[in-house]
Formats: structure tokens, C-alpha cells, sequence
């Protein structure tokens, strides 16, 4: 399966959203346990995200997407999720 991105789609009204902050100016890596859409909103803006990985075959993980973000306060959204429960990890790649 090819994930689709756009950066002017907007979340549906049931997206889930969680507030972070980026103390300097890095690279987030975004890993969900489940299918569902992730996009970063920072400065008002979205984010267009800097790379995509997509596992079927890894227990509890599904997808990671970086972000190339400054610092300061950014937004995750999740949206489109196939399960009620998702798992979120939010990490700097090394």
C-alpha cells in the first residue's frame, strides 16, 4: 500500500489531536501502532513531512513519519484511524 500525502488536507472533525513542544529547532519521528493519518501543524501552518516508512509485519508499529520542525509549539494530528485505541510515540530519530 502507498501512503498518500497532502499537505492542505485537512483533519476530519474526529481527528485526535495532542500538543507538543519542540525545545530546538530537529527532527520529529511520529510512530503510530495502527493505519491512520498523521500531520504536524506548527506556526499555523502544516507541516509536510520529511519521510515516510510503512511496516505490515512489525508488532505495534505500523507507520513513522518525520517532520522537520523549529522550535516551539507544534500540533499532532491523527485522523483516519481503523482502531479506537492508537498508540503514539513521538521520538528525535538518530
Amino acid at each position: 500500500m502507498k501512503f498518500r500525502r497532502n499537505a492542505h488536507r485537512q483533519p476530519a472533525p474526529s481527528a485526535r489531536r495532542a500538543s507538543v513542544t519542540v525545545p530546538q529547532d530537529a527532527e520529529l519521528q511520529v510512530t503510530v501502532s495502527d493505519e491512520a493519518w498523521i500531520d504536524v501543524v506548527q506556526d499555523g501552518r502544516s507541516v509536510k513531512s520529511a519521510g515516510v516508512s510503512g511496516v505490515k509485519t512489525c508488532p505495534g508499529i505500523r507507520k513513522s513519519v518525520r517532520f522537520k520542525l523549529t522550535a516551539g509549539p507544534a500540533t499532532l494530528q491523527f485522523s483516519g484511524a481503523k482502531k479506537p485505541d492508537l498508540k503514539v510515540a513521538v521520538l528525535t530519530p538518530e
